[in-house]
C-alpha cells in the first residue's frame, strides 16, 4: 500500500504501481489454479486475469515482459512497475530492529506456507499447537507494527494529516516496548534454564 501512495512518486507511477499490484496478485493466482486442481480454479483465474490485462491496457499503459515472454510489469508512460513489491528495498529504508524482521514480513507479504509451519506443530493427539517462540513472536510483532508505522506515515503525508509525525513516533514507541519486552523473556528464559542444570 505504501508503495501506492508514496507521495514522492508521480501519478504515473502510482497508478503504474496500482495496476503492476493488481496483476501480480491475479499472476500468483494463476500460477497457484495451474498446480493446484486446474479442473477447478484454472477457468476462473484465467477470466480473472483476461478482465484486469484488458482494463489496465485500455487505460493506455502496455505490460513489459521477462526473457520469456511472460508478463512482469507495467509501464505508463515514463513509468514502469513491477508486479512484484520490493520488500528487500522497503527494508533496507528502515532501521530493522531484529535479523527475522525481513524473513518474518517476506514471508507473510508471499503467504508463504513454510512460516505458519515453522510456528506451530500438530501433538500426538491431532491437535494444534503454537510453539512460543520469542524471536518469532516479536519478529512477527514488529512486522506488523513497522507496517502500520509506513502505511500512517504514507497516507498522512499523502492526505496532509497534522498529526502523522505524532502518530508514527507513537507506532515506533510501541515498536521498542514490544523489543524490550522479547529481551527480559529471553533473559528469564535463559536464567530459567539455568536454574533446572
Amino acid at each position: 500500500m505504501c508503495t501506492l501512495f508514496d507521495n514522492d512518486q508521480s501519478s504515473e507511477m502510482r497508478l503504474a504501481r496500482i495496476a503492476g499490484s493488481w496483476l501480480g496478485g491475479l499472476n500468483e493466482h494463476l500460477i497457484a489454479a495451474r498446480e493446484f486442481k486446474p479442473d477447478i480454479t484454472l477457468a476462473e483465474a484465467e477470466a480473472a486475469w483476461r478482465q484486469a490485462e484488458r482494463t489496465v491496457l485500455n487505460a493506455g499503459a502496455t505490460l513489459g515482459t521477462d526473457n520469456r515472454g511472460r508478463p512482469n510489469r507495467v509501464i505508463l508512460g515514463s513509468a514502469t512497475a513491477p508486479f512484484k513489491v520490493d520488500l528487500a528495498g522497503t527494508a533496507g529504508r528502515r532501521e530493522p530492529l531484529l535479523p527475522a524482521w525481513y524473513r518474518i514480513s517476506s514471508a507473510a507479504s508471499h503467504s508463504t506456507l513454510w512460516l505458519v509451519q515453522q510456528a506451530a506443530t500438530l501433538e500426538p493427539d491431532g491437535k494444534l499447537s503454537l510453539r512460543a517462540d520469542p524471536n518469532i513472536l516479536t519478529a512477527a510483532t514488529c512486522a506488523v507494527l513497522g507496517t502500520f508505522e509506513d502505511t500512517v506515515g504514507t497516507l498522512g503525508r499523502y492526505h496532509g494529516h497534522t498529526g502523522t509525525r505524532d502518530a508514527v513516533l507513537t507506532i515506533q514507541r510501541r515498536t521498542v516496548a514490544a523489543v524490550e519486552l522479547q529481551r527480559r523473556w529471553r533473559k528469564r528464559m535463559e536464567e530459567d534454564l539455568r536454574a533446572g542444570t
